[in-house]
């Protein structure tokens, strides 16, 4: 007999027909054999046939809750007597065999991937160079494409290097102390100092690289092209900001002036504009004095602009700053953005007479609110030179 049929004509021996039926399991030893899998025993041909997940679930409610046999269960469902004990037993359907031939082995192995990760971040220098010179050092042959592959997989991606001034030791020594000595400075003691800067916007440029919507025929059409002028024609600029929203007025600088030395910087930028600035926002200021801070450039710390700045009763309220530090400057910020928008001008400015108009122009737009905003920032910025340890910042 049927070890199934066995089973089931035991419970209902032992057990009234109207008496709740108690779980029986067939022996596992059984439930695989292929003496169950005939047409008799399962009638509908379903040799061992793979159950969805509603028919595991029906099957093992009629079984485990209602106490089904197993023989009422298949004659239900239609499935074999050996499918119906491995809905039971089994958490899911059992996993299909894989074979050694289906698919392409992987290429690049767990130790392979590290090597190759490893060169590549180990300095500057296999940072810069491709994928496929690094799989050569490492002596890994592997196609281009297998291997951007892998590094994007790693989370590892060729980009534009961020281009910032080279640090020395002792200049990021420097920068950590300077964010040490100010790392508790709150916003309210920055709005005390005015941040003054220079720069210098050319004719025709334009930041980043430029996109354009074309067909594969027009990439000399005109209206497809960047112009490159054979000689730049650009314009020096010297501004300050305060975080109260308020900025100097723009100094333009004239080609009269020639080179700036400190002479022309104590006439043409401390008389002119940053004295006078400096003067009027101490007397506004609620503190009554305010700060004014300048880069470490030659003209800037040369002995007669020192001088100069002692006469004025200047000198007293020039705010330290460590060289190479432009991240540290909010300044900077309203040079980028006044830079870019003069880019996207059209027609964009190819003379020097509408490049001096349109800096003035965007210099005027700069909103009190611009100003407030970037200046709030000087405590993440110092905050992010300190965690660096006087390293470069994202500012």
């Amino acid at each position: 007999m049927d070890p199934y049929d066995q089973a089931d004509l035991e419970d209902e021996e032992q057990h009234h027909p109207d008496s709740e039926r108690n779980s029986d399991t067939p022996p596992p030893s059984h439930a695989h054999s292929d003496e169950f899998e005939s047409e008799t025993s399962n009638p509908l041909g379903r040799k061992y046939a793979t159950v969805s997940l509603a028919e595991r679930y029906k099957v093992q409610t009629l079984r485990l809750t209602c106490n089904w046999t197993f023989r009422e269960i298949q004659q239900e469902t239609g499935l074999s007597l050996g499918t119906l004990h491995r809905c039971v037993v089994s958490p899911e359907n059992p996993p299909k065999e894989v074979h050694d031939t289906r698919g392409r082995k992987r290429l690049l192995d767990l130790a392979a991937r590290q090597k190759l990760i490893a060169l590549a971040t180990s300095n500057a220098y296999h940072r810069q160079l491709p994928y496929t010179e690094i799989a050569k050092l490492v002596g890994i042959q592997a196609e281009r494409r297998t291997l951007s592959r892998m590094f994007e997989g790693e989370g590892f991606h060729h980009r534009v290097a961020r281009i910032k001034p080279f640090l020395t030791q002792s200049a990021k020594d420097k920068r950590l102390t300077w964010g040490q000595r100010f790392g508790d400075w709150l916003e309210d003691d920055w709005v005390d100092v005015l941040f003054s800067d220079e720069s210098s916007f050319n004719c025709g440029a334009v930041p980043g690289r430029t996109w354009v919507t074309r067909q594969a025929g027009e990439e000399y059409q005109e209206d497809c092209l960047m112009p490159k002028f054979s000689k730049q024609m650009s314009q020096m600029v010297w501004g300050a900001i305060r975080g109260n929203g308020t900025k100097s007025p723009l100094i333009l600088r004239e080609k009269a002036w020639g080179t700036i030395t400190s002479v022309s910087y104590c006439e043409h930028v401390i008389d002119a504009v940053a004295f006078p600035y400096w003067q009027a926002q101490s007397v506004a200021g609620d503190s009554g004095y305010v700060y004014f801070m300048q880069d470490n450039a030659p003209p800037h710390k040369a002995r007669a602009t020192m001088t100069r700045m002692k006469e004025l009763g200047f000198d007293d309220f020039l705010f330290p700053w460590p060289a190479s530090s432009p991240d540290m400057n909010p300044i900077e910020e309203i040079w980028r953005r006044m830079k870019y928008r003069i880019s996207r001008r059209n027609p964009r400015p190819t003379k020097i007479a509408a490049l001096r108009q349109a800096i003035q122009e965007e210099w005027d737009a700069i909103t009190k609110d611009e100003i407030m905003e970037l200046c709030h920032t000087m405590t993440e910025r110092v905050a992010a030179l300190v965690v660096v340890n006087g390293g470069h910042t994202r500012y």
